[in-house]
């Protein structure tokens, strides 16, 4: 029948629910069933009103983003377990999504997309707000689907949608950091990596940051992978710990198995009660660290042996100045003791930093390391 506008319409859908065609007024088809991404659709007409493309592959989710269900040739309902597969979903918080694969690594079985929230808030003690996350996000399970490239999505007795880890990539060899054979007198590229005072500090070496930063990511990928039993804390053994704060795996050693404080070995930083620790396998173990202890050669404190709040400001600030300014400083290796350097620090240019502080009356010479 010709409608107003001169296309024509099919009155009806066919009975194998093949797609129902109008005929635009410029002579092109148009399919009236077509999913967010343009591809043809064909509909089961069941109660949830589910689709699948006419190609047979898998699509995300109907125009108002209601879960899938596969359709099979004859339009019976495929109960086969499937993975979701939506390459261009919506982006979250990194810290989220590497919360979310840590949580999926202690569920190692699977678990229930409804049990999700529960299941969070259970171990990070907070709130998964998975509608505030993703806007007009309807139910956990649709949730899980638009977010199917942190889980692997299945669909279990046709409706019931059940959430595994994804599964390990093949272990890719550890590169080893550039050499950092020093001697006395070198001077080298740092960035300061964690900082106390003038005499307690760590570094890294510019040169190993690519190193450095593909020991985490190869770190997060095996420990976000496996359901891992934490490991007991003995001290001075190795460890991998969950670092909350950068939602990173990092290796560590213990300190203190009673506090459970435990030393971030590439970073020097310190972590008392210590959650989510495993074994430190073996191709992390290996690895030299990537942070050095140091303290600034040859300087003292004003009074006693606490430097002074201002001291210490001034320095890292100077520090900070420096990184921003240049990429790094300068550290010069004096002298080591007891695995600590002695450096003298500068910006490479013209500010030695020790004599910074000296000036402005914030420390004195150590005269028994002139």
């Amino acid at each position: 029948m010709a409608k107003n506008d001169n296309s024509i319409k099919a009155k009806n859908v066919n009975k194998d629910n093949s797609i129902v065609k109008a005929i635009k007024a410029d002579g092109s088809i148009k399919a009236k069933n077509v999913n967010k991404h343009n591809s043809i659709v064909k509909v089961e007409k069941k109660a949830d009103y589910s689709i699948v493309k006419a190609d047979s592959s898998i699509n995300g989710g109907n125009e108002d983003n209601s879960i899938v269900k596969a359709i099979k040739a004859d339009n019976s309902i495929d109960d086969t377990p499937i993975l979701f597969d939506l390459p261009n979903g919506p982006e979250i918080r990194p810290s989220l999504a590497r919360d979310l694969k840590c949580l999926m690594s202690l569920h190692e079985g699977g678990i229930d997309a409804e049990q999700l929230p529960a299941a969070y808030k259970g171990h990070f003690k907070r709130p998964l707000a998975f509608k505030e996350i993703l806007e007009g996000c309807k139910s956990v399970s649709e949730f899980c689907l638009l977010l199917s490239d942190l889980f692997v999505v299945k669909r279990i007795e046709g409706i019931r949608i059940r959430l595994f880890p994804l599964p390990l990539n093949s272990p890719k060899a550890i590169p080893l950091p550039p050499a950092t054979l020093v001697k006395f007198g070198d001077k080298i590229e740092a960035k300061i990596a964690e900082f106390n005072s003038p005499s307690d500090f760590w570094l890294h070496l510019k040169l190993q940051a690519e190193a450095l930063k593909n020991l985490i990511a190869e770190m997060n990928s095996f420990y976000f992978s496996f359901n891992l039993a934490e490991t007991e804390l003995k001290k001075g053994s190795k460890v991998a710990a969950f670092v909350e704060t950068d939602s990173n795996w990092c290796r560590a050693i213990v300190e203190d198995e009673a506090a459970k404080k435990l030393r971030l070995v590439d970073f020097g930083t310190e972590v008392v009660n210590a959650k989510n620790v495993a074994k430190l396998d073996e191709k992390f173990a290996n690895l030299p660290p990537f942070a050095f202890k140091a303290r600034v050669s040859g300087l003292k404190p004003i009074e006693g042996v606490d430097w002074s709040r201002k001291a210490r400001e001034k320095l890292l600030k100077l520090l900070v100045k420096a990184e921003s300014e240049f990429g790094s400083f300068e550290a010069k290796i004096v002298d080591a003791e007891n695995g600590v350097w002695r450096v003298d620090l500068s910006d490479g240019d013209e500010i030695d930093f020790g004599h910074a502080l000296i000036e402005r009356r914030l420390a004195q010479w150590d005269q028994e390391e002139l």
